[in-house]
């Protein structure tokens, strides 16, 4: 007899027991051997296996039980018919009836009747065996196993979204600095802020040293979310890092990082980035390259928005970049930062917009630059209220000291 209530509890051990793996199909392979041993009583399954797909067959990677005539790895055509059919129909009973059914297969596989379902958009099957007096429970066992098939692929879904997140997150950290440096005549303040969202975003923001009277600083943004946009900005970092210590002019650096973007194959393929090399003396030699206008506040608010360079990393090729000149000396400040910033909306979807933010940058003109960092936050996370972050923010404020 069929019992839904211990049904539904077996099942939900059986999913709660799934773990991230580096490869699915050892996750795959315990839960075939975990389906036998808590339904086999229910269902009738007597066996099982796996196989991955592979071109125009399917790969035996695991069963519970020896393969007849040693056939570990046995390929099965994705023509075969009762293959098509799982393919087709999701969950599908085979018996030696079926249209298309081999029995000299079958009896090297040690089986003759069977159930299974396909996952992952026909990436992998799992079959099982069935005992030959489940005849009066087959109705049951389609709807049983359809249910485990649904389940099932839902829970890996998540999983790999956990380990994909994970690993976006390891790489996004291991690209940003543990604390702004030390550079002798500035005051130098950094902060990250991560979205309130599933995925992990591809700001990213360094500080290179150049010998002892220059820094390199970079605040850019890769498109896009998740594990792609975390490669993408790891690439950059990479990259810009390298141009650097080979003493590469700036406009050169953007150049190559450029071309290398525009022929990666990752999803994400456009980055904005703003460089600058910062001197002692307070000269400031910068590229923009589509991202926003870092704002320089000089005495009496007076603004400077540094524009120069050239369009967004990724689209196009043979792009050219030209320098930008300023200069940071007693009483011009500075302040890079990401667009989610700006686009950080309230409850009437209002950005926080520039004109918000030179605003509170003259507030904190007389302010150190960490101080500077913390009320600019507080004051964007005011406006946004309740409202969730839509992006990573990323800001960076530099002060010259008396």
């Amino acid at each position: 007899m069929f019992n839904n209530k211990t049904y539904y509890r077996k099942l939900e051990k059986l999913l709660d027991a799934i773990q991230n793996e580096r490869h699915p199909h050892q996750t795959l392979a315990r839960m075939v051997d975990n389906i036998i041993a808590e339904f086999s009583d229910t269902l009738g399954t007597i066996s099982g296996r796996l196989y991955t797909r592979s071109d125009d067959v399917y790969i035996c990677r695991y069963s519970t039980e020896t393969l007849g005539r040693n056939l570990d790895g046995v390929s099965i055509p994705a023509s075969y018919k009762p293959v098509t059919a799982i393919l087709e129909n999701r969950v599908v009973a085979i018996h030696d009836d079926f249209p298309g059914y081999d029995p000299e297969l079958e009896s090297s596989l040690n089986v003759r009747n069977f159930a299974a379902f396909s996952l992952d958009n026909g990436r992998y099957l799992i079959s099982f065996g069935l005992d030959k007096d489940t005849e009066g429970i087959e109705d049951s066992l389609v709807f049983a196993l359809s249910t485990i098939q649904h389940s099932l692929g839902l829970r890996l879904r998540q999983a790999a979204m956990e380990a994909e997140i994970s690993e976006a997150e390891a790489i996004q950290l291991s690209l940003l600095p543990t604390h702004p440096p030390s550079f002798e005549g500035f005051d130098i303040a950094a902060g990250s802020f991560a979205a309130e969202s599933t995925e992990v975003g591809g700001d990213i923001h360094d500080f290179i040293p150049l010998g002892a009277d220059a820094l390199g600083i970079a605040v850019g943004d890769a498109s896009g979310h998740g594990l792609p946009a975390a490669l993408q900005a790891r690439d950059v970092v990479t990259g810009l890092r390298m141009g650097v210590e080979k003493e590469f002019k700036v406009t050169a650096v953007m150049r190559r990082l450029n071309r290398v973007i525009h022929a990666s194959r990752l999803t994400t393929r456009f980055v904005s980035l703003f460089y600058a090399e910062l001197e002692c003396d307070g000269n400031l030699i910068y590229v923009n390259a589509g991202h926003c206008e870092p704002i320089v506040l000089g005495p009496r608010g007076k603004i400077e928005r540094l524009d120069t360079g050239g369009m967004i990393l990724g689209p196009m090729a043979d792009t050219e970049y030209k320098r930008g000149f300023t200069v940071l000396e007693p009483g011009r400040q500075m302040m890079i930062f990401s667009d989610g910033l700006v686009e950080r909306m309230n409850k009437h979807e209002e950005h926080f917009g520039d004109e918000r933010l030179i605003n509170i940058f003259r507030e904190c003109y007389t302010l150190s630059a960490a101080e500077t960092v913390e009320l600019t936050m507080e004051k964007v996370r005011a406006f946004g209220g309740s409202e969730p972050w839509e992006d990573d923010v990323t800001m960076i404020v530099i002060k010259p000291t008396p």
